[in-house]
């Protein structure tokens, strides 16, 4: 699960994590439902891991994101992006 605040101060704890889930299976997903502040930065990380991971074959899924990360999401002109990864 994705922490609530999602800044640059969490970042690089993010991306690091990201990088152990992902080198510990073929399917990573992340739920983003208690997330209420992103930035930019986070909006990057979760980007390049999902390319990462479906460069490789593997998949990336962000279950229930909340409406603050939509936003986000949508405000970058990303929202397409976030519709390919969410769960369904």
């Amino acid at each position: 699960m994705l922490p609530d605040v999602l800044d640059i101060g969490g970042a690089s704890s993010l991306k690091e994590g990201l990088i152990e889930v992902g080198s510990a299976s073929d399917q990573v997903t992340v739920d983003g439902s208690k997330v209420e502040r992103v930035s930019t930065p986070v909006v990057q990380i979760l980007l390049a891991a999902a390319r990462d991971f479906t460069a490789e074959g593997r998949s990336f899924h962000l279950r229930d994101a909340s409406q603050a990360l939509v936003f986000a999401f949508e405000d970058l002109g990303l929202a397409e992006d976030l519709k390919r990864w969410s769960s369904r």
